[in-house]
């Protein structure tokens, strides 16, 4: 057994962990390195952000790594100055705010899609919209809305609500509301 393998593969979260950050914590404790680059070349933090939506969580792995420079990376970490750096305008985008997208099949979510090429900007403000809700990140999801993000969006079909409704995400149900 690898057991420092082991120990960095527990860091991508989900469903060994449960989103706890005590668990986490324990991971670290024991030498996780959250530094540690998974086969498929998406750092720790990124399956963290997507796998745990739980930003506590999170914290525990962002207050060792550097991130990337990424709209649903800032929002992910309730980065609100990060989050603004990425927009030009009501609704717009400026070009690097369309870089960087998150790859939630890639990370092993369940009712992830691969990103859609062709997405405009409001499709991928609603992303970091729904990364940032994951997590509890309210000043991150004020910032997208104030950046013209109508909170009903649905690119998907179905507006955040119903995710957060029919997930029992509770909180984020309660912010959309």
């Amino acid at each position: 057994v690898d057991v420092q393998r082991e120990l960095d593969e527990r860091l991508l979260g989900w469903p060994h962990d449960g989103a706890r950050p005590e668990t986490v914590s324990w991971y670290l404790d024991r030498g996780a390195n959250p530094n540690w680059m998974p086969p498929n070349g998406i750092t720790v933090l990124e399956h963290a952000i997507v796998r745990y939506k739980n930003g506590a969580c999170v914290d525990l792995i962002a207050e060792r790594v550097t991130p990337r420079r990424a709209l649903w990376i800032a929002a992910g970490l309730g980065d609100v100055a990060g989050v603004r750096s990425f927009i030009a305008g009501k609704g717009k985008l400026t070009a690097e705010g369309r870089l960087n997208r998150p790859d939630m099949m890639a990370m092993g979510w369940f009712g992830g899609l691969p990103p859609h090429h062709e997405a405009d900007d409001l499709e991928i403000m609603w992303e970091a919209f729904q990364i940032a809700g994951w997590n509890g990140r309210w000043a991150a999801m004020d910032a997208l809305l104030e950046a013209g993000l109508p909170v009903d969006h649905a690119p998907m079909g179905w507006p955040l609500v119903f995710e957060a409704v029919g997930n029992l995400l509770v909180p984020l149900a309660e912010y959309l509301v």
